[in-house]
């Protein structure tokens, strides 16, 4: 392979490289926008929970962020091993239910405003779940976070295992939990058609 074929070889090479720092760049300014776009809405749900005066959904969603944006700076920096990708979407999977929990104890709260009697009771009482389950989902998310900025300290790629244990887990309790939403709005929406 004479000259000719070192030089094809380099350019083979540098437009690689070129592509995939162009790659790279793309792939970093859609997650800022996503980023700011996430940002805006946990803004305007941080509004809105204001309205059932429960500090606990507050304080919830700010220890949430606060774990979001920690796993997030860990996880794209260099010193963690590869796998942090997979873990990070395993991450913003349950922050995206943690936020839909918010959501939904919210709609709860609107709903027992408009009810009373038993029926408002009931709601009352899975809108006392569904803040159980936001809390520990943020103390989870918290500790996901320091987990994972521990092993950029140590390291350790076999470290990495109980952190994903741990998400795929409140991964599966947030699926349950959902699920329980789902059947909990079929059964409070009849009795509510039947007072109307």
């Amino acid at each position: 392979m004479g000259a000719c074929g070192v030089a094809v070889a380099s350019f083979v090479g540098l437009v690689t490289f070129r592509m995939d720092a162009l790659r790279a760049s793309i792939e970093a300014e859609m997650t800022e926008q996503e980023a700011a776009g996430l940002d805006r809405l946990l803004e305007e749900l941080a509004v809105k929970l204001r309205v059932d005066r429960d500090y606990r959904t507050k304080d919830a969603l700010s220890i949430g962020r606060a774990a979001r944006e920690t796993f997030r700076e860990v996880a794209s920096s260099n010193e963690v091993p590869f796998q942090t990708r997979e873990l990070q979407k395993q991450f913003d999977s349950l922050f995206s239910a943690f936020m839909e929990q918010l959501r939904r104890s919210l709609v709860l709260f609107e709903q027992a405003d408009r009810l009373v009697g038993e029926s408002r009771d009931g709601v009352l009482k899975e809108r006392e779940t569904c803040v159980e389950e936001i809390q520990s989902a943020a103390q989870q998310m918290q500790k996901a976070a320091e987990h994972l900025e521990n092993l950029s300290r140590s390291k350790r790629e076999a470290d990495l295992a109980p952190l994903q244990q741990e998400l795929e887990a409140s991964l599966r309790i947030a699926k349950r939990v959902e699920e329980r939403l789902r059947e909990w709005d079929t059964s409070v929406s009849l009795p509510e058609r039947e007072t109307q």
